[in-house]
């Protein structure tokens, strides 16, 4: 299920972690993917079973009780400032980013986060085949790190066609923050300055 070379890399960063990850794995028992989702679970659970829990829905329609999901299967990759949800599973060049998410939190550096106004969701509309969608979601969960109590969710586009109909949007990546979107010619300044504008208070706001 998972490729070797990914696997061996998933192996050296779990055994590593020490402590200050969690993977939670959600899945309704009806869902076409079970078995797939659950052969995929049970080889990360052989690497390190203690970082690795699992969360079955019997009714899918009860999901957006559990931890603030609302497509099934997903990922969570918790850690203590920042949160990364995977929406499907991570497939082709998704498993690159869920590795470098994975690494990002393992590795979270041991500073005090910058305060942010509120809570905030960004939102990474990505595709299976979007060399340019893994240099994005690595400055997003790097910068993330800064913030305080800062969700991203990855979101794969041909699973939210009308999430894509209702914004117009035409190509991935996309940063999405709110109503606020982000997706043309990205580069990392433009990302840092537009995740300022919405992570960070203002030195003059209270």
């Amino acid at each position: 299920m998972i490729p070797v070379k990914e696997k061996e890399i998933l192996k050296k960063l779990l055994h590593e972690s020490k402590n200050n990850v969690k993977i939670t794995a959600i899945i309704s028992s009806k869902h076409q993917m079970f078995d797939l989702f659950m052969n995929f679970i049970s080889e990360l659970k052989q690497i390190r079973e203690s970082l690795v829990d699992v969360i079955i829905i019997d009714d899918p329609k009860t999901v957006s009780q559990y931890l603030d999901v609302f497509i099934l299967p997903a990922f969570i990759i918790s850690g203590r400032d920042v949160k990364v949800k995977f929406y499907d599973l991570p497939i082709g060049l998704e498993m690159i980013m869920f590795i470098d998410a994975l690494s990002a939190i393992i590795n979270e550096p041991d500073i005090k986060p910058i305060k942010n106004l509120k809570n905030v969701t960004i939102k990474i509309l990505v595709s299976p085949t979007c060399s340019l969608c893994i240099p994005v979601m690595r400055i997003v969960t790097k910068f993330a790190m800064l913030s305080e109590n800062c969700t991203i969710e990855i979101l794969d586009v041909l699973e939210n066609a009308k999430l894509l109909e209702r914004h117009g949007i035409l190509t991935v990546p996309v940063i999405m923050i709110n109503d606020d979107i982000l997706y043309a010619n990205l580069n990392e300044e433009e990302i840092i300055s537009f995740l300022t504008k919405h992570l960070f208070s203002s030195p003059f706001e209270k």
